[in-house]
């Protein structure tokens, strides 16, 4: 297991083969990957990855995901995003659209364009299915369908997953949390994501919304700020981009929302 602990980039790894032997550190140089089994997945030009369902309020969420732009030097967007949605994997039979925001790394060399489809009046207690495309381009490439249950109805108990300090190593609870897709309302992450989401240009908190995507695409989610939100150059910058209240233009009401049949 490795265990970041400078802010420069070095790290400390721990080995044990019992709870008796002694610990032993070896100091990676800053820039190095800490071993060959220690990497990130590539990314793909318009291709929507770490697609999740973020609570709206009673009644409504927001469809988040991400794709890159061919160019990394993308200073405007120039793409509406859209989402089909319906009430069966087979009738997807509404489309939303939503806005895109461009995020930048601290290091000023990957580019995002962060994407939100608000989606409202939702009918509580209720399955829906949907597909995210990040523009109308022949190069754009659609998701896979996933799918959430609405909020809550009257007279019904609410039932939420509450977690904090989810990180990516063995010790997370994504098992846990994925067993209890089919009997959870939503789930509230108290912070401190992925430890941390700005390491290696923030290629942590990729995999770590990747590899979250099979729970919070399927469940509504709060996510939260911790401390951890802040190291290695993100400075919240990662976390504000990826939730949806950071941007006053997403619409509280149907004003830039398009439904077709």
């Amino acid at each position: 297991n490795y265990v970041s602990f400078t802010d420069d980039g070095q790290w400390i790894r721990a080995d044990y083969t019992s709870m008796s032997d002694a610990m032993t550190l070896k100091l990676v140089p800053k820039g190095v990957q800490p071993s060959s089994d220690w990497g990130y997945c590539e990314s793909y030009s318009h291709v929507p990855e770490q697609i999740n369902v973020q609570v709206g309020g009673k009644d409504s969420v927001v469809i988040g995901w991400i794709t890159f732009p061919e160019n990394a030097n993308t200073t405007t967007v120039e793409t509406t995003p859209y989402v089909r949605v319906g009430l069966s994997a087979s009738s997807l039979d509404q489309v939303v659209s939503g806005v895109s925001h461009i995020h930048v790394t601290a290091a000023k060399d990957r580019t995002y364009l962060m994407h939100f489809v608000r989606l409202d009046n939702l009918k509580p207690k209720t399955r829906y299915f949907y597909s995210v495309n990040g523009n109308a381009s022949k190069t754009s490439k659609s998701s896979d369908v996933f799918n959430f249950r609405s909020m809550t109805a009257p007279q019904t108990k609410t039932v939420v997953d509450i977690y904090g300090d989810l990180g990516i190593y063995t010790w997370n609870a994504f098992e846990q949390l994925q067993s209890d897709i089919d009997s959870i309302d939503a789930i509230i992450h108290l912070g401190d994501h992925a430890y941390n989401e700005g390491d290696f240009d923030e290629r942590r908190a990729d995999g770590y919304m990747n590899a979250f995507q099979p729970i919070i695409a399927n469940v509504p989610w709060v996510p939260v700020v911790g401390n951890h939100e802040f190291y290695s150059s993100a400075e919240l910058n990662r976390y504000l981009d990826q939730t949806w209240e950071t941007y006053g233009d997403i619409p509280d009401d149907d004003a830039n929302i398009t439904i077709t049949d």
